[in-house]
């Protein structure tokens, strides 16, 4: 059933950064982190760290990358942009250059969501801003505004974890236990509930700190597994800020794992994904189905 948003991706979004346009006066920028592990080709287990940095330096040559947390992993930085639709067609051939030059030095790119059932899963995370008619950082000066989209997307993460995490494995990103060992062990844990933070991340979602280097306030938005299909991800990110919902979750200080601030999970598997996304009263799926007819 899902095989028609699928098919016609590049449509609906078109048409959902239409609609975010007619329903907003600002700009929205989005920028994306993809992380993927390197395999050794005939065992699947990570590559020798020197494979990596071998791999890391080749790619140095086309894209803003970076070793990351979990053993053999690695993350892709894209520039932020407006052109949302030239942003997926980058991401798609990313995964095809990694993959095919992986192939030629006898590894294996995985995308998986959670390829080690002990190290980090691999997400694909979107960095949002929103900018006025000159072109300036509207969450600089409007932290309202800021906590408002944050609340947003976590109020419609539920009405569209289908799209961001699509298989079965994928949920096994969300595990509690993994992602508090992760914790403990000093690597970058997934989410698992929906909350915000200050350059935290064990939140849904992370407002990362200012630097000189990064000077641009944004949202750091991070469900989606790394498998995720970035046209329709981005099409419900799109129409859930449409919803301008007021904020209504509390920043979170600590670990957003720990049971005291009692926060809502995420969906814990694609079957409760799938009935959140069918249920009668999705508005963002039914938004979707119209710009698909």
């Amino acid at each position: 059933m899902l095989k028609k948003f699928y098919l016609n991706k590049e449509k609906i979004l078109k048409k959902s950064q239409e609609f975010f346009s007619n329903s907003n006066s600002q700009t929205i920028k989005i920028g994306c982190e993809l992380e993927f592990f390197l395999l050794e080709e005939n065992s699947a287990k990570p590559a020798a760290p020197e494979l990596v940095d071998e791999f890391i330096l080749q790619l140095k040559k086309f894209y803003d990358v970076e070793k990351e947390r979990g053993a053999s992993q690695i993350e892709i930085k894209t520039a932020f942009t407006s052109d949302l639709a030239e942003l997926c067609s980058d991401l798609e051939n990313i995964k095809k250059h990694v993959t095919q030059l992986a192939k030629a030095k006898n590894l294996i790119a995985s995308f998986a969501a959670q390829p080690f059932a002990d190290d980090c899963g691999s997400a694909l995370q979107f960095n949002i801003s929103l900018h006025d008619e000159s072109d300036k950082n509207i969450f600089l000066s409007d932290d309202d505004l800021l906590k408002n989209c944050a609340a947003s997307l976590l109020i419609a993460t539920d009405a569209m974890m289908i799209f961001l995490s699509p298989a079965h494995e994928d949920y096994q990103r969300f595990d509690v236990d993994l992602n508090k060992k992760l914790f403990q062990k000093g690597k970058f844990p997934a989410p698992v509930n929906l909350s915000f933070g200050s350059d935290n991340r064990t939140c849904a979602i992370r407002i990362p700190a200012l630097t000189k280097e990064k000077p641009g306030k944004r949202l750091e938005y991070r469900p989606a597994s790394a498998s995720a299909d970035p046209w329709l991800c981005i099409s419900a990110i799109l129409l859930a800020l449409c919803q301008s919902k007021k904020a209504t979750f509390e920043q979170i200080f600590g670990n957003a794992f720990e049971a005291q601030y009692n926060l809502k999970t995420l969906c814990k598997n694609l079957s409760q994904a799938e009935k959140k996304f069918w249920h009668e009263e999705n508005s963002l799926r039914k938004k979707m189905e119209e710009f698909n007819e």
